[in-house]
């Protein structure tokens, strides 16, 4: 396994080829399609954003939207019906250097819930929306006169 792998598999618990016997123990791979924009671990889900996963993003008020390419990406947050659509309260942190860096929040599971389903985005720069992309198994149809597309956290 390459190194680049191992540290994904240890710091995001991803399913990648190798990461079930990661410390010499079986991990269960995970069931159906892989859920997109966060991971549970434990008692803890953690979020996370990669900008190389999206192409475009919307603006709140207008509906414009943009190449996510084209933005300097200041501050993301994550917000869903689990925090009010909160536009401030569960800011992302940096979780590596570079221009396309990934982002990444933990909270308890007892912090959001369980045996629900949460609809969430991800908002850059305190403006532009990000939703799922057409091959993300985990979105949704926007509710609550919102238009487009919300991910969905699953806690079964």
């Amino acid at each position: 396994m390459r190194r680049s792998t191992l540290v994904l598999c240890i710091v995001l618990g991803l399913a990648l080829p190798g990461c079930a016997t990661l410390r010499g123990r079986a991990r269960p791979a995970p069931a159906g399609p892989p859920r997109e924009g966060y991971v549970i671990r434990g008692t803890k889900v953690t979020f996370v954003f990669d900008p190389a996963h999206y192409d475009s993003v919307t603006a709140d008020s207008s509906g414009e939207r943009a190449p996510l390419a084209g933005l300097r990406i200041r501050s993301v947050n994550v917000a869903g019906t689990f925090n009010g659509w909160s536009r401030s309260a569960w800011l992302m942190t940096r979780a590596e250097a570079g221009p396309q860096a990934r982002y990444t929040l933990a909270h308890a599971l007892a912090e959001v819930g369980t045996g629900r389903e949460y609809p969430f985005r991800f908002l850059v720069n305190d403006r532009w929306w990000v939703e799922p992309t057409a091959r993300t198994s985990n979105r949704r149809p926007a509710e609550d006169g919102r238009s487009g597309y919300d991910f969905l956290l699953k806690l079964d």
